[in-house]
């Protein structure tokens, strides 16, 4: 080899690699500055709030548990709603799960949890945490027994932007609220919500027939 050929080879060693490492430096300024619109990174076990089409920074409940009920049915088609808690909901029905996690939702499947099979109940419950990015599936969770007397919950007659109405008409306007349901939990009004707030006018427990104030 000539020491022209030599440097020319050199010389284009040099430039390539030079533009592999100014690509690297912009390729990672590029994900840290998506990192920081996004929020996150969202994993392979998170589906985005755009992908379950809601808006992350207002979220209305009923909308994002019906589309969440969709994506369950992909993993079970008996899937149904179970429970859930949701953190920071606000006078108007939605949330905002942009500047922090708020929650979680659970669903079961009917045919699996009332199976007399312990492998075919080890992964009869599915729950999403709502974080940031989006929902986060926690895995798959089983049943130590059948659930032998097991009914799919009914869709409630009174929606969480129907109990955040009837919490409007008791003073509700500002801040937020955080409403769960258990279904370990039932009182002699049957289903209820269960309403965490610093307001005492507000907390409590309420009738998923109607919406009426149970108890305190």
């Amino acid at each position: 080899m000539s020491a022209v050929t030599g440097a020319i080879s050199r010389k284009n060693i040099l430039l390539t690699v030079g533009g592999a490492i100014v690509l690297a430096i912009v390729s990672t300024v590029g994900l840290l500055v998506k990192d920081r619109i996004t929020g996150g990174k969202v994993g392979k076990d998170t589906i985005s709030y755009s992908r379950l089409g809601v808006d992350r920074k207002a979220v209305n409940v009923d909308e994002l548990i019906e589309s969440l009920a969709n994506q369950a049915r992909r993993w079970r088609k008996d899937a149904s709603w179970w429970s859930l808690s949701i953190h920071g909901i606000r006078p108007n029905a939605t949330v905002d799960f942009s500047t922090a996690s708020g929650g979680k939702v659970t669903f079961v499947s009917a045919k699996s949890v009332q199976s007399a099979s312990k492998r075919t109940r080890h992964d009869s419950i599915k729950e999403y945490s709502l974080t940031r990015q989006g929902a986060r599936s926690t895995g798959l969770i089983g049943t130590k027994k059948p659930w032998k007397d097991f009914h799919a919950l009914a869709t409630p007659e009174c929606s969480v932007s129907q109990l955040i109405a009837r919490l409007g008409e008791r003073g509700f306007k500002e801040g937020t609220v955080r409403i769960s349901f258990d279904p370990s939990f039932i009182s002699v009004a049957g289903w209820t919500w269960r309403v965490r707030s610093e307001d005492s006018k507000l907390a409590g427990s309420y009738s998923m027939d109607d919406c009426s104030f149970v108890k305190p």
